[in-house]
């Protein structure tokens, strides 16, 4: 049940009820944006939408370039979530603006990825990450 938009959030937060948490994030271009994600009634589960954070809505089609884009924003909305202390996240991943391979969503959580010279890569879907 992932269809890259709010709706699947907005659902198991109703039926849960939950809460929604709302937040500065970068979107995938690195520009800030406002985002929200769910939490559930018991405050265990997160309900994340790729889209809300690294989504197409929030790219212009003229400035639209997987090869710059990251999914660092949903990283940060994962971080936000495990530091108020969830046991669960569903993480909804359609609708992204990105081709990182999730590079930049681990990058927001603190991990760095190094190239075969040892040099940390860019956290997007550049060239140096895909070869």
């Amino acid at each position: 049940m992932a269809d890259g938009e709010m709706e699947q959030a907005e659902i198991l937060r109703y039926h849960t009820q939950g809460t929604w948490v709302k937040m500065a994030v970068k979107n995938a271009l690195h520009e800030p944006v406002n985002s929200q994600y769910a939490f559930s009634g018991d405050g265990q589960m997160a309900i994340i939408e790729m889209a809300n954070a690294s989504g197409l809505a929030f790219i212009p089609p003229e400035k639209r370039n997987v090869m710059q884009s990251s999914t660092f924003g949903t990283g940060e909305l994962i971080l936000n979530a495990v530091n108020r202390g969830v046991k669960e996240i569903i993480l909804g991943i359609g609708g992204s603006a990105t081709n990182d391979g999730g590079i930049g969503m681990a990058a927001a959580l603190g991990y760095q990825f190094l190239d075969k010279n040892g040099q940390i890569l860019e956290y997007n879907g550049s060239e140096s990450f895909l070869h």
